[in-house]
């Protein structure tokens, strides 16, 4: 197996490379550990955007409420807490 940083051939089942030491590809593999790079960059993309979107969406949602009492507005009075009529 021919190492890619330094071109020294090594036996077929070496890890690593017996002149620099560099990890060897068995063979097959080359390819699918580049397709991996792309692949979780577009996925780490697509995560940004939905957190980006649901920020924005609950700001929206929100911003519209501010200053409003959760009651309602009303002046409301508890059951308990209405004088007492005095009859």
């Amino acid at each position: 197996m021919k190492c890619d940083a330094c071109g020294q051939d090594n036996v077929d089942n070496a890890r690593r490379c017996v002149r620099c030491g560099s990890p060897l590809n068995p063979r097959g593999t080359s390819g699918s550990t580049q397709q991996s790079g792309p692949a979780m960059k577009k996925i780490a993309l697509i995560a940004v955007i939905l957190m980006i979107i649901a920020a924005v969406g609950f700001y929206l949602i929100n911003s519209g409420q501010q200053g409003e009492p959760l009651n309602g507005g009303g002046d409301v009075t508890m059951e308990s807490e209405a004088p007492a009529s005095t009859e």
